[in-house]
């Protein structure tokens, strides 16, 4: 299956303009039948941590506050749905500015669905600070520059029968870092397209196919992968379901040294798997899942993923959730580059009280563990304890200003 290619040159410019193109051709002929919504909310976090930087180094202990901005703005129809979903993430730390980050975000969703076809288009922009955006990929944190990110993807879904459908679809995304010459991250692009089928077995049981296909490029480096995986979910009863993918991972890698260039490939296995149980008053959900991927720091990474989740209902307003993930990293793509190597675990257990139908109160407690394998500084670990009020802007009075 080709890549699809889309020029790299004024992304900005052109991505916007092709959205509002969408939109146009979708809602024209049928404003008439579109239901507005506006959903805020904001929230608020203090707290503390012991060593805010994950470092085994100087340990920064600090008070940190944080101030989450959403605003979801759209309109649905019988057929279409469109979303413009903003988003600020502003984090201040206690006598420590240059830890100082806010992150901005914008992402739009639609669709359209005509007879047995779904036609979706979706883009993102995100502008953040690397100490946010590369930590959960590779643990760096060391500097806070700006990290812009654009992204396109179409998509296409195909009812073929009762049982069986296809969805076809494409992505490009271009990440763009500012004055981050000496902190060894690159600009990069990443182009794909994937094709993947379900079919339903029973009412219960679905077999679902993925063929993908992505192309990573830097300065430095270019990563050609090919994956094909198959899997199926399956419902034991109406509380409890499973899911696994299966499959092998193909890249094919290039990197430009000072004499020229080297080649190399590699073989890699693709996991995918989950359950869900669901009791009278208790929700379990677990997952793990391996992937390989590149990002500023031009390296194929293999990470390895386990996450578990517990939501516990006490009372009618009082919740207990619990939140852990294991994750393990290992060079990837051909490479035996070892400082990729990395292991990581956090718990997060949390106490939330719906104070009233709006406002929502949570404390909680996080701990932290991060070890970089290939070197002898041992691991770094931290505790943090926060608290949370989070504002959810009433529904209704939206709606009666719509009305005016």
């Amino acid at each position: 299956m080709p890549i699809i290619r889309i020029s790299t040159v004024d992304t900005s410019g052109h991505l916007w303009p092709v959205i509002v193109l969408f939109c146009c051709l979708v809602f024209s002929g049928q404003s008439w039948a579109e239901k507005w919504y506006f959903e805020p909310l904001v929230s608020m976090r203090l707290g503390y941590n012991d060593n805010t930087q994950l470092s085994t180094g100087d340990k920064i202990e600090t008070l940190t506050s944080y101030i989450t901005g959403d605003a979801a703005l759209g309109f649905r129809t019988e057929v279409s749905d469109v979303s413009l979903t903003a988003s600020m993430i502003d984090r201040r730390f206690d006598d420590h500015k240059d830890l100082n980050t806010n992150d901005q975000f914008l992402k739009f969703k639609s669709s359209v669905r005509s007879g047995l076809n779904l036609f979706g288009l979706d883009a993102d922009f995100e502008r953040e600070s690397t100490r946010t955006s590369e930590f959960d990929f590779s643990g760096y944190n060391v500097s806070n520059k700006r990290r812009i990110t654009k992204s396109i993807n179409p998509y296409w879904d195909r009812t073929l029968t009762e049982r069986t459908s296809v969805r076809v679809g494409a992505g490009y995304t271009d990440v763009e870092y500012k004055d981050a010459a000496l902190t060894g991250l690159s600009d990069y692009t990443y182009e794909s397209a994937f094709v993947s089928m379900q079919h339903m077995l029973s009412e219960r049981t679905s077999l679902q196919g993925v063929v993908n296909k992505s192309l990573y490029t830097s300065d430095s480096t270019e990563f050609d992968s090919t994956s094909v995986q198959l899997g199926l979910n399956h419902m034991f009863s109406e509380t409890f379901s499973v899911n696994l993918l299966l499959g092998p991972n193909y890249t094919k890698s290039k990197f430009v040294t000072a004499g020229g260039s080297e080649s190399t490939s590699d073989v890699g296995r693709l996991v995918d798997m989950g359950f869900r149980k669901e009791f009278e008053v208790t929700t379990v959900n677990g997952s793990l899942n391996t992937s390989e991927s590149a990002g500023g720091e031009g390296k194929m990474t293999r990470k390895t993923n386990l996450d578990l989740s517990l939501r516990h209902k006490l009372s009618a307003r009082t919740t207990f959730n619990l939140s852990g993930r294991a994750q393990q990293n290992e060079s990837g793509g051909g490479s035996n580059d070892d400082s990729a190597d990395r292991t990581y675990f956090s718990v997060e257990p949390k106490l939330t009280w719906k104070a009233t139908p709006w406002w929502t109160i949570s404390g909680s407690y996080r701990y932290r563990r991060s070890e970089n394998t290939a070197s002898d500084e041992g691991a770094a670990e931290s505790n943090a304890v926060y608290l949370t009020l989070r504002y959810v802007w009433p529904k209704e009075s939206f709606n009666r200003w719509m009305d005016l």
